[in-house]
């Protein structure tokens, strides 16, 4: 989340100016005001995004009603010993989208940010419209829950669903959100959930705890939580920092281990500085086919074709996706290489800015997806392949989906019914056959699709025109729904039909007969 104004608001100059330093490294525009004097005019003329103010419980809040007039999101810095401590009626201290511990660190600080510019923009859409409203809900990033004053959450989003496990229809109405907390953390949120309804200040706005989902996964999440306006709800947003939490361990661990990780990884992992790789782990050795000596220093196009699949010049088209990805844009793509050998090989790639100290560099994640990318190629052949031999045989042959829709008709099945191709494509059988759901023949299809069972019968069709032909047909269950195969054997169903009449005429002849017969030795 870059592009955004934050004014910083301090007591001190040092630790203000250090928080300006840590806002600008994430590409920040910092409006900075250590004291009182002039602040009125900076923030009308440059309009912030977001304060952030370090605050003290002897602290002059004479700054509190323009930044209340401002209707921006705040996050207060205190120390840590004050958290439990701030107390200050609606009338002379706006309410903080968070505090945050002058103890943080700098991912943490970046979190609490983009939490409370999210939370601050989804409250005011939701006085706009409900409607936009549940919109942003549903599609933020973020696993986010409307909780009730009883504990019920009333409204979680698909994030929500993908973190707990369950299905939203399982959440909604029916579970508490204490079902979702680990044990040695409910009595302190049961108590925050009670006080924050009876003063929404006397409550933390963000802190961290253990949520447990539907496997029994313990997992740390960073919750960011504050009351919906004029009533009792809450809207609380969670953040999963449960990989953040275990990366920051390992690294504290030991370098060595770290570097076990970056050389044992099962994709290639490079570091680039510009345009060059500067460092890469065994794998992406073993997928170039190089050693370090043949590839640091090299770029990326120097291990590629000429040209890309699309036509693009590899080297240009690599040089706009490094240059993005230092803008601060991560790149997710196709490519492919060549490797030491000259032999062609295919890769995903994911290009991501890193800082080091103060210099920008990319970290590019390469996985061979050589055998994945021939595999799909000779599917495809194959597809196209059964497709043609499909479509060049002589009896008719249709694929339903299991909405009953044609996916797949070919010609000889298109002669049979006397159809055109775009007139079944795409619609129901219903709509072309009204009233088939009430035939015969419907329920065989019909328990062919629900059952997974074959079948053969022979069935008599009658056209729009009034007449009828006969069609052998075997149905038999599909992946996309049920293959059916059509014969024409009305001919044969006509000469068995012709021979069945004379059969029936000579036995009335031999019953003649042999009644003359019989009235003859009488006589």
């Amino acid at each position: 989340m870059v592009d955004l104004k934050i004014l910083v608001i301090g007591d001190d100059s040092k630790e203000s100016l250090g928080i300006k330093r840590t806002l600008e490294s994430f590409g920040y525009s910092i409006l900075l005001m250590v004291n009182s004097e002039g602040i009125p005019i900076n923030m009308a003329q440059n309009n912030p995004d977001i304060v952030l103010m370090d605050i003290s419980l002897k602290g002059d809040f004479e700054l509190v009603p323009e930044i209340k007039n401002l209707d921006l999101p705040t996050i207060y810095l205190t120390k840590p010993a004050d958290f439990g401590n701030l107390n200050f009626s609606e009338e002379e201290f706006t309410e903080p989208d968070t505090y945050l511990s002058r103890q943080f660190d700098a991912a943490e600080l970046k979190y609490a940010i983009e939490l409370a510019i999210y939370k601050n923009k989804i409250i005011k859409k939701f006085k706009q419209s409900e409607e936009y409203y549940k919109v942003i809900f549903e599609h933020t990033g973020a696993a986010t829950v409307i909780i009730e004053e009883n504990t019920t959450i009333s409204l979680a989003n698909s994030q929500f669903a993908k973190l707990s496990g369950y299905s939203r229809e399982e959440v909604e109405g029916k579970k508490s959100w204490t079902e979702f907390v680990d044990t040695e953390d409910l009595e302190r949120m049961r108590e925050y959930h009670g006080l924050r309804r009876i003063d929404s200040t006397s409550a933390p706005l963000a802190y961290y705890f253990k949520f447990i989902d539907r496997r029994g996964s313990v997992k740390n999440i960073h919750l960011d939580i504050g009351m919906i306006p004029g009533t009792k709800k809450s809207v609380a947003s969670l953040l999963d920092v449960t990989e953040l939490k275990k990366s920051q361990e390992a690294v504290k661990i030991s370098e060595n281990k770290y570097r076990s990780l970056f050389d044992n990884a099962a994709d290639g992992i490079f570091i680039m500085r510009g345009n060059s790789f500067i460092e890469c782990n065994e794998k992406g050795l073993e997928i170039f086919g190089v050693t370090r000596d043949q590839i640091i220093g090299q770029t990326p196009y120097s291990f590629s074709p000429e040209l890309q699949d699309d036509g693009e010049s590899s080297k240009n088209k690599a040089i706009k996706l490094i240059n993005k990805a230092l803008a601060g844009h991560p790149q997710h793509f196709e490519w492919q290489h060549h490797r030491y050998d000259g032999t062609t090989f295919y890769t995903e790639v994911t290009l991501n800015r890193i800082k080091i100290e103060d210099e920008y560099i990319i970290q590019a994640i390469v996985r061979d997806v050589t055998e994945s990318k021939l595999a799909e190629e000779a599917l495809k052949k194959s597809e196209e392949k059964y497709r043609t031999a499909l479509d060049n045989m002589m009896e008719g042959c249709q694929i339903i989906s299991p909405d009953w829709r044609y996916l797949y008709v070919n010609d000889a099945l298109l002669k049979q019914g006397r159809r055109e191709r775009d007139e079944l494509l795409g619609h129901t059988m219903m709509e072309m056959y009204p009233g088939i759901e009430e035939t015969d023949l419907f329920q065989i299809l019909k328990r062919s699709m629900e059952e997974g069972t074959s079948h053969h019968l022979d069935n008599k069709f009658t056209y729009p025109n009034g007449t009828a032909r006969w069609f052998e047909l075997s149905i038999h269950p599909i992946p996309e729904g049920i293959f059916i195969l059509s014969i024409d054997i009305t001919e044969r169903i006509e000469r068995q039909e012709e021979l069945m009449f004379k059969n029936a005429l000579l036995e009335e002849k031999i019953k003649k007969e042999q009644k003359k017969l019989e009235q003859r030795e009488r006589s």
